[in-house]
């Protein structure tokens, strides 16, 4: 939701605080009643990303949650990466990492690794946040070039 949207709903908050976390910046709208409770409202680049009750910002403001789908009682084994995965069950999946970059998501540990699944030259690559896999891609095979080659 657009601040515009939930200024329309809510009204003006009381108090409009700025504040910057990992070199994002995040707007904290307060709104107060007069009983003394509050409840906060968190916009990353003029969109809701979360809402709390107090004025205290959740230490899970940047939390990314992803669970793996239920698998159905007639599956049978996965066979290829999904969205949701723990990084554990890829690994098993398609064996060694063949190369692999650490970074950090909106505060969430995160990394890049690419897998040769069958052995046989083609790569995948799947980006995992926190241990949970949030994309992948088929890379195909190394170019026929010798120093792709290691050569």
């Amino acid at each position: 939701m657009a601040s515009s949207a939930a200024r329309r709903m809510l009204g003006a908050p009381a108090e409009v605080l700025h504040h910057t976390f990992e070199g994002i910046d995040v707007d904290q709208w307060v709104y107060s009643h007069a009983d003394g409770a509050c409840v906060s409202v968190y916009f990353r680049a003029d969109r809701v990303i979360a809402r709390a009750i107090g004025r205290d910002v959740p230490a899970d403001l940047f939390r990314v949650e992803l669970p793996l789908p239920p698998k159905a009682a007639s599956e049978g084994p996965l066979l290829m990466a999904r969205v949701g995965m723990a990084a554990s069950d890829v690994k098993a999946l398609y064996g060694a990492v063949k190369f692999r970059i650490d970074y950090v998501f909106n505060g969430q540990p995160a990394s890049r690794v690419v897998f040769e699944p069958r052995g046989e030259g083609t790569f995948l690559g799947v980006t995992f946040v926190d241990g949970v896999v949030t994309g992948f891609e088929d890379l195909g095979r190394l170019p026929d070039d010798p120093s792709f080659q290691g050569r």
